[in-house]
């Protein structure tokens, strides 16, 4: 693995967080500065939404309008993409419904608030306790790289203007490593705002009530596009990335020559990604174009339950991953 670097800015200070990532590339967690209501309206936003698919094909194709999806587009964004080149297609009409159900907290180890209160956690032992949690059925790499990610996806939260206050022991943690709003509200619908209002200011196109029929590979298995029916007329749509977290795509996206989690009856229960949110075929090599975060991946993830806190964690560490991966592999692999 290389290292890759992503810039975090908030409104006064600027630091530097370094995380393993599989290429080497500089990015900003996504930040509300500068933005003003009169260009975010419903309007205008429709309005540039429609001008946008007209005038662009898109490269990403976000398959899910959850919190996952949206953090990908946004980080996406963020890494130099143009919002005109991706397209988020929707189930539902409501963006980041599935956040608002989360817990109201998020986890982060080894931070600077836990060092201040003299609170002694590390990486592993908040691993450990993810995977006590998931009675040790969590897929081990994807469990680590979310307890590696998680401060890095707190400071992405905080780049979206919320401010976090912490740290509070919760349910199923050996310690205190757990954050949530400052005002004392609710941090999932927070967040779940956050991430709408952001995808509104960017401008990146939406498609609602969405159903996904196929995604298409050609014959050297790597991802050109996807077959869905939109505004209820079924189409292809190309592009050079796919990230998926949608979990009503399972039926689907099982069909494909990829590594499953499953449960004790073989069951399907979703996908297994790499530490580059990368799907993984059957013989262990990734699949071209393939990016998968959000529910899709959470039995992998969490295993047979969910550490309290860690759902929305998740929710940021592998759709913040997805983003900038799948913006770096349409970036190597667009026409000159």
């Amino acid at each position: 693995m290389k290292k890759r670097t992503l810039a975090l800015f908030s409104a006064a200070v600027m630091a530097a967080a370094v995380m393993t990532g599989c290429s080497n590339n500089t990015t900003k967690t996504p930040s509300t500065e500068g933005t003003t209501e009169a260009q975010t309206t419903p309007e205008t936003t429709e309005a540039a939404t429609e001008a946008a698919a007209k005038e662009s094909k898109p490269q990403l194709v976000i398959l899910g309008g959850d919190g996952a999806g949206l953090t990908a587009a946004i980080q996406a964004v963020a890494d130099g993409m143009s919002p005109t080149k991706i397209l988020i297609l929707s189930g539902t009409d409501e963006l980041a419904a599935d956040v608002k159900e989360k817990e109201d907290f998020i986890n982060a180890s080894d931070t600077a608030e836990q060092f201040e209160a003299e609170i002694e956690d590390s990486y592993e032992l908040y691993l450990a306790d993810t995977m006590k949690a998931g009675k040790n059925t969590n897929n081990a790499e994807m469990a680590e790289f979310l307890v590696e990610g998680a401060e890095e996806a707190k400071s992405w939260i905080e780049g979206l203007g919320i401010e976090l206050k912490g740290v509070e022991k919760k349910d199923g943690s050996s310690v205190a490593r757990s954050y949530t709003l400052a005002n004392g509200g609710s941090l999932a619908e927070a967040v779940s705002d956050a991430l709408v209002k952001k995808v509104e200011e960017l401008k990146i196109p939406v498609k609602t009530g969405v159903t996904v029929k196929e995604i298409i590979m050609n014959e050297d298995g790597v991802v050109t596009g996807v077959k869905a029916v939109v505004d209820g007329e079924e189409k292809t749509i190309n592009s050079i990335a796919l990230v998926a977290t949608d979990k009503e795509l399972l039926p689907i996206i099982s069909k494909l020559d990829i590594q499953l989690s499953k449960a004790s009856d073989e069951k399907v229960t979703g996908v297994i990604v790499n530490t580059c949110a990368e799907a993984i075929d059957a013989k262990g090599e990734t699949v071209p174009g393939l990016y998968a975060a959000g529910e899709l991946i959470s039995a992998g993830v969490h295993g047979d339950a969910v550490l309290a806190g860690n759902d929305l964690t998740a929710t940021i560490v592998f759709g913040e991953t997805a983003g900038v991966e799948s913006a770096i592999y349409v970036s190597d692999n667009q026409e000159q």
